[in-house]
C-alpha cells in the first residue's frame, strides 16, 4: 500500500492506515462525493474537479475564528480567475488545517469543497462528470471512506498548526485582506461543529 501523505501542517498517529479512496453518498437530494486523498494529489483533483463546475461560479472561503468560522464569499469567478487566485495562495489553501476553500457555480448545486484537515468534497446535482475522472485515476470506492477524522480518539488527537505562513510570510488572513480587494466579501460567522 502507498504511503499516505499529510500536510506538514497536519499530523496524527495511525495515518499510514488511511487509503487514498472516495464514497458516493445522498446529501439531502444531492450527490456527495468524498475523497480521501493523500497530499500529493490533492491540488491536482481540486484544480480538475473545479474546471467541471459551469459559470458563472463563486468562491467560498470558511476561515477558523475562535469557536467559529468566517465564511467570506467572491461571486463571478470564472476558472481563469479561480486559478490566479488559487496559484496565488496555494501554499495557504493546502497548508492552512482549519481552512475551507470552496468552488461552486451559481446555478444549480455544483460545488468542488477543500475542507478542514485537506479533505476533498464535491457535492452536485451531476455526480456522473467527476465519477469519470475519479475512476481515471483509479480510486478504489469504499463505503465509509477513512479519513483522518477517523483516527481521531481522546489518546489520538490531530495535532495541527494554524496561523500557517507561506514563503513569503503570507498568512491567511493576509490574504483575505488583499482578496477583498479582488471582490471578495463577508458574509457571516458560524459556529463550527
Amino acid at each position: 500500500m502507498k504511503k499516505f501523505i499529510l500536510p506538514e501542517t497536519i499530523k496524527i498517529d495511525n495515518s499510514d492506515s488511511i487509503e487514498e479512496a472516495y464514497e458516493v453518498l445522498d446529501f439531502d437530494g444531492y450527490t456527495l462525493i468524498n475523497l480521501s486523498l493523500s497530499f500529493e494529489n490533492i491540488e491536482k483533483s481540486f484544480l480538475t474537479m473545479a474546471k467541471k463546475i459551469n459559470a458563472p461560479a463563486f468562491i467560498v472561503i470558511e476561515v477558523p475564528n475562535k469557536d467559529a468560522m468566517d465564511i467570506y464569499y467572491m461571486e463571478d469567478v470564472e476558472y481563469s480567475k479561480l486559478f490566479k487566485i488559487y496559484n496565488k495562495y496555494r501554499d495557504i489553501i493546502l497548508k492552512e488545517p482549519m481552512m475551507k476553500f470552496g468552488y461552486g457555480s451559481m446555478e444549480g448545486y455544483d460545488e468542488v469543497i477543500l475542507n478542514k484537515f485537506k479533505i476533498l468534497d464535491v457535492i452536485t446535482e451531476k455526480p456522473e462528470k467527476y465519477l469519470e475522472y475519479i475512476n481515471r485515476i483509479n480510486l478504489i470506492e469504499k463505503e465509509p471512506v477513512k479519513t483522518i477524522l477517523d483516527l481521531v480518539t481522546l489518546t489520538n488527537p490531530i495535532q495541527f498548526k494554524t496561523d500557517f505562513k507561506d514563503k513569503n510570510g503570507k498568512s491567511i488572513n493576509d490574504m483575505i485582506n488583499e482578496l477583498k480587494f479582488k471582490g471578495l466579501y463577508y458574509i457571516e460567522t458560524k459556529i463550527d461543529y
